[in-house]
């Protein structure tokens, strides 16, 4: 969302669209506003295959299975958060591939504008990057909602809170497939099912 600073102001949108169960994204869109400077960018992974293909159709390989930072962290929500736990995700930053550490560092309160929770705190640790470590607050409950993500970036220091929480009490998940490849003429389409909601947003 939008965040001013002292300097400019920031509005980054970062869009993930992931496969039902696995939760790897298939699609990312980027748009960076930062001051004057802005710009927009597409990527499409195809996580069978191994490849990401960028807006100037531009691709790279992927070592495995390979997360975005947004695909990411909401991937995090399904796994248990045991204490002193660590793992490690290939994810792409940008246009590079990075290893990210994970572990998981304490429990507390953690305040925010709605509310006040228990929570758990994840580190992110990107390989070769520790200055650019991110920790992230999850409720220490069955809905492990983010509440809180702090994070160095070359640009400053980031805050990012929970504002704001809203709750259908009769969900409806609707599932519908979308096209994320498309290979030579005669070559089969692959699909991706994408949940289109879910009971909290």
């Amino acid at each position: 969302g939008k965040v001013r600073s002292v300097f400019h102001e920031i509005d980054n949108q970062y869009t993930s669209y992931v496969q039902g169960g696995t939760l790897l994204p298939h699609r990312v869109e980027t748009s960076i506003q930062q001051g004057s400077r802005s710009s927009e960018d597409l990527l499409i992974l195809d996580q069978q295959s191994r490849q990401a293909r960028f807006a100037d159709d531009s691709q790279r390989s992927l070592s495995g299975e390979t997360y975005d930072l947004v695909s990411l962290i909401y991937a995090l929500r399904t796994k248990g958060f045991g204490s002193g736990s660590k793992a490690r995700f290939s994810a792409i930053y940008g246009r590079e591939l990075v290893e990210i550490d994970i572990k998981v560092l304490d429990r507390g309160r953690t305040t925010t504008p709605t509310g006040a929770y228990n929570t758990v705190r994840i580190e992110l640790d990107p390989k070769d990057r520790s200055k650019y470590k991110t920790n992230v607050w999850f409720t220490d409950d069955a809905q492990k909602l983010c509440v809180l993500i702090t994070a160095k970036l070359p640009f400053g220091d980031v805050r990012a809170e929970l504002s704001g929480i809203s709750y259908n009490p009769r969900p409806k998940q609707i599932w519908t497939k979308e096209k994320y490849t498309e290979g030579p003429k005669g070559a089969g389409e692959k699909y991706a099912e994408v949940e289109k909601s879910r009971p909290f947003s």
